[in-house]
């Protein structure tokens, strides 16, 4: 196994087959939740063993907004606008093709 690890001693990577550019060879033995929980920093290389990194804080996802921003709310009523007024302009096209036909008459 081969392992990155990042000044703190995080152990930020890890490859079971090949290798990875400037990654520690690691025969040592492996705690049972390291595969299953793995993530960047969870786990520390310390004195060649892989230890779980007591400071670890889970990240916190971004929480989504749930209404639309001001931004995103201008552009709507901009779409809609143009929406509204290429229909004017389709009727009044044809307003203008019927009366056409109305004159030729």
């Amino acid at each position: 196994m081969q392992l990155l690890v990042n000044d703190q001693q995080e152990i930020t990577s890890y490859a079971i087959f090949g290798g990875l550019v400037g990654g520690i060879d690691y025969a040592g033995p492996i705690p049972d939740t390291f595969m299953v929980n793995f993530q960047s920093g969870r786990y520390l290389f310390q004195q060649n063993l892989i230890v779980v990194n007591p400071d670890y804080v889970v990240p916190r996802m971004p929480i989504a907004p749930t209404n639309p921003t001001t931004e995103q709310q201008l552009i709507l009523q901009q779409a809609t606008d143009m929406i509204k007024l290429k229909q004017m302009v389709m009727l009044q096209a044809s307003q203008i093709k019927n009366l056409s036909k109305e004159r030729i008459k």
